[in-house]
């Protein structure tokens, strides 16, 4: 919010503070407002501080569900494993990303531990379902274990494949571990490495480095890899103290900008690269996975940094 503010003063920063809120809400859908409440909004030009965080706190709140860890003893043979109880209550998709860290988030406003504990032992789980099935691959190989993998509740991170399986989980796990260092555990480590090695080294890209989708529709360029990459490579960079992943994440906003922005700032949902012509439509989502992103990679940049300066005219025209 303080960066928020000193980019657009008056009443752009209670907008903003507004949309940070949808980090959360994006996939989890919304609390209804009191009569009283709504006057008070009237009264004051706005939705306040107070209304702003309650539904974050009671959406956050509606997230939690019980959770209950599996087995992971060793096996002898594939037949075995299909037997063995699996963990109960965890999920690993994109959207379920986007929630979990906008739950991390909403206890710096909240304070409610709950939330927090919830989001740690679910990664927890998730850790050490993978470090299982990494074990059982390594023991009979892939093709064996293949067919429990697809039926696994953490089976995006097993196959991998895209940035959608990867990135909003890897950004909320390793947010997590940066807040708890003393709770982090070997097989959390497996997991944000080997999603690293994805984005870093093995995810598509164009020749100046922009993540690409080379195999979607003739090659194309969405604003949704800027989220699923681009604040994953902004957490490696905070978590290994390594600014080159932040400048990835930076030049990658540049890149985009230069193929999607409109002369209005706001962005076409994507470029087809062959064709070299942006997307006929400008995605309300699209533009806040840009939005998010650019933030994100902001906070974690120097007052001093070169790119900064180009970063926050980009940002000033879009939110504009």
């Amino acid at each position: 919010m303080k960066l928020f503010s000193n980019l657009f003063p008056g009443n752009h920063s209670k907008i903003l503070l507004s949309a940070f809120t949808a980090v959360l809400l994006l996939n989890s859908g919304c609390a209804t407002r009191t009569a009283g409440s709504a006057k008070t909004a009237a009264a004051t030009g706005g939705i306040s501080d107070a209304e702003i965080r309650d539904v974050v706190a009671r959406v956050a709140k509606h997230q939690l569900h019980a959770l209950a860890d599996g087995a992971y003893p060793e096996v002898t043979n594939i037949d075995e494993a299909k037997n063995v109880k699996p963990p109960e209550g965890i999920a690993w998709n994109y959207p379920w990303g986007v929630a979990l860290y906008g739950m991390e988030r909403s206890v710096d406003v909240t304070g409610d531990q709950a939330v927090d504990k919830f989001v740690v032992e679910h990664n927890l789980i998730c850790a050490r379902d993978y470090d299982w099935f990494a074990g059982m691959e390594k023991q009979f190989g892939r093709t064996a274990v293949a067919p429990l993998m697809r039926g696994s509740k953490i089976g995006g991170l097993l196959r991998l494949g895209s940035l959608d399986s990867c990135g909003a989980m890897g950004n909320e796990m390793l947010e997590s571990m940066i807040r708890h260092p003393d709770q982090v555990t070997p097989e959390e480590k497996a997991v944000v490495a080997r999603i690293a090695d994805w984005v870093v080294h093995k995810q598509d890209r164009m020749p100046d480095g922009t993540l690409w989708r080379s195999r979607s529709m003739g090659g194309t360029v969405w604003p949704d890899d800027l989220y699923m990459g681009g604040v994953f490579l902004v957490r490696w960079g905070i978590y290994n103290h390594d600014q080159k992943f932040i400048d990835d994440a930076a030049q990658n906003i540049i890149h985009q900008a230069a193929l999607e922005a409109d002369t209005d700032g706001l962005w076409f949902h994507g470029y087809f690269v062959n064709e070299k012509k942006h997307a006929p439509f400008k995605w309300g989502r699209g533009n806040g996975w840009f939005t998010v992103t650019l933030v994100e990679t902001l906070s974690a940049m120097a007052e001093n940094d070169p790119l900064r300066p180009q970063l926050l005219d980009i940002l000033r025209k879009q939110i504009d």
